[in-house]
């Protein structure tokens, strides 16, 4: 369900889909249904009920938001030919075809469908359209659906524009300048000022947008010290993000190892930690890697930096253990982080190195609970940063591209070394790896070329072939970029040289010398990073009689995130790293 208030907060508009239970013998599952409910806060009462799907004037409903007349916007997908090939947006949005913007007029309970307003422009349904204050248009952000259609799912590089459209004119028009990758605009409360997060194509950093418009965050390439700010990295901006007075913004970031919160001052550039806002109150989610998430309350503090954010959290109390911070030099002078948990009350324990997909993500400092599962069982987890992560500055993020399978690999087991001289509890003899995506694409990398230090590992839908990944994946500009450094120009066909890069760029390049136990955990139905291109890195391992086990779950995409299967694939490698993890290498040769 997701839901979208009026400016004046009185009405709240919801989106709910009802399921009808499948009949016993019946092959499919019946169509859900879609309904728009109109709700009175004030009176606390239903005041309409459209059922979406009897109106047949769109097809599947995306997002949406509203003011105090109309309802926009619903974000839908027009069918196509029956059996002609549809261009989707990739992974997880692959039902997604041609999204086009519809609007609820309350009063007449009409749906009215706007369909090109700009030619082989769509609107993005990753942010949704906003009303104008004077309610004389709306402005929205699109995406070119031109030459082809790229995965969408946190591709945040995609070149975006915001446009504007008008009742009166019924046109709509470009206010951005083309080069840019648009997202989350927000108009203040009182409607005078629009903030919209900018990011060059290709690079996830605020970007100058033109010599008119005001820069509130800018690219931060190196950093200093932790304390110093590394630059802006908020996928995008809450919906409710102003304070009352129009003067700050509010968003949540990476900065380091750690999401913060962050309040913008858009007078005077002071940048201080902060999160979401309604009514002059902050209302955040704070957790650490030993502590679940509890909700915290705040009144937003004065404008002076220096102010002390009061917080009231839910519930009060929370299990805390102490953290402790090591710091080692390596050999580019170069500093990176990793997160490391250990159990308690345990003499000598194994450990699980595991580093991050993306590769362009992070982790943080907050709970996740299948690291918190393994740490609770005696094992200890490292979580690595490396080179290429974001949250350090720009510099470090782009140190990357064109050096993966090296760089990345290389901090990850610096880091593994680094933890085991640190604690000498650690187990030397009892390290396995747990990667997805290109977190898998690290750890099958790591058992190729350090294949005597690791005796388990778990690779979830990773990449083990660039080259291969590249003609069936929906994000085939991230090969280019990771691989050779450079962007996808399409209609360009891979040369002989470009392949071989990206081929010994691959842990497909050391399977021949995998000798480290592995169990593959595939979504079939994974669109980004296809269980197709780990055939052969199976095959070869198999055939030279390496211990495999390969699990691929029906109806689960690239994060393996249906119920069944999250408990199944949590189940399955906890059982699959305890097991390898008794038996010596002699044993795991016979």
């Amino acid at each position: 369900m997701c839901r979208a208030y009026t400016a004046d907060c009185r009405r709240v508009a919801m989106f709910r889909k009802v399921t009808p239970a499948k009949r016993s013998g019946a092959v499919s599952s019946p169509e859900a249904s879609e309904f728009l409910d109109i709700y009175d806060v004030v009176l606390n009462s239903k005041i309409h009920s459209c059922n979406l799907k009897s109106a047949e004037q769109h097809g599947k409903v995306h997002i949406g938001a509203c003011n105090a007349i109309r309802l926009s916007i619903l974000h839908s997908s027009f069918q196509c030919n029956e059996f002609a090939v549809k261009e989707h947006w990739g992974e997880q949005m692959n039902d997604i075809c041609h999204p086009v913007i519809a609007i609820f007029n309350l009063d007449g309970g009409t749906i009215t469908v706007l369909d090109n307003l700009i030619d082989d422009w769509t609107p993005t349904e990753v942010s949704y359209p906003v009303w104008q204050p004077d309610g004389s248009g709306f402005m929205f952000v699109a995406m070119n659906e031109k030459p082809i259609k790229l995965g969408r799912l946190f591709c945040f590089n995609r070149e975006c524009r915001l446009v504007s459209y008008s009742f009166k004119s019924g046109k709509a028009q470009f206010i951005s300048p083309p080069g840019n990758a648009i997202s989350s605009p927000r108009f203040s409360l009182d409607g005078t000022k629009l903030v919209y997060l900018a990011t060059e194509i290709g690079g996830p950093h605020a970007k100058r947008i033109s010599d008119d418009d005001v820069i509130l965050v800018n690219t931060v390439a190196k950093t200093n010290s932790d304390e110093e700010f590394p630059g802006l990295y908020a996928a995008d901006l809450p919906h409710r993000c102003w304070s009352n007075d129009g003067k700050r913004v509010f968003m949540s970031s990476v900065w380091g190892s750690t999401m913060v919160i962050l309040s913008v001052d858009i007078e005077n550039d002071h940048s201080w930690m902060l999160l979401d806002v309604a009514e002059d109150y902050l209302l955040a989610s704070v957790s650490s890697p030993n502590s679940p998430n509890r909700l915290a309350l705040s009144h937003l503090p004065g404008k002076e930096s220096n102010c002390q954010v009061k917080w009231l959290l839910f519930p009060e109390t929370a299990g805390k253990r102490p953290f402790s911070r090591v710091e080692n030099s390596f050999s580019e002078n170069i500093p990176y982080e990793a997160i490391y948990l250990r159990p308690i009350g345990k003499d000598q324990y194994p450990l699980i190195l595991w580093p991050h997909g993306g590769p362009h993500s992070a982790y943080l400092t907050s709970f996740a609970l299948l690291p918190a599962l393994f740490t609770s069982l005696g094992f200890a987890v490292l979580r690595v940063n490396y080179r290429g992560s974001f949250g350090f500055g720009e510099d470090f993020l782009r140190a990357l591209p064109g050096r993966v399978g090296k760089l990345d690999v290389l901090d990850c087991r610096h880091a593994c070394d680094t933890v085991c001289e640190y604690d000498r509890r650690i187990d030397p003899n009892r390290i396995a790896l747990f990667g997805a995506s290109h977190g898998g694409f690290l750890a099958l990398h790591l058992i190729g070329q350090f294949a005597r230090n690791f005796r388990a590992c778990v690779a979830l839908n990773p990449v083990t072939n660039i080259s291969a990944m590249y003609n069936c994946s929906d994000i085939p500009d991230w090969c280019v970029v990771e691989a050779l450094g450079e962007d996808l120009k399409p209609g360009n066909v891979l040369d002989k040289q470009k392949q071989r890069v990206m081929w010994e760029a691959s842990p497909i390049q050391y399977a021949e010398k995998v000798t480290t136990p592995t169990l593959f955990l595939l979504g079939k139905i994974d669109l980004r990073v296809p269980s197709s291109q780990c055939k052969e890195f199976i095959s070869v391992l198999k055939s030279r009689n390496v211990p495999v086990r390969v699990l691929s779950y029906p109806e689960n995409s690239h994060p393996l995130n249906k119920v069944d299967a999250e408990c199944d694939f949590a189940l399955n490698a906890l059982a699959w790293i305890d097991r390898w993890l008794k038996t010596t290498p002699e044993q795991q040769q016979q």
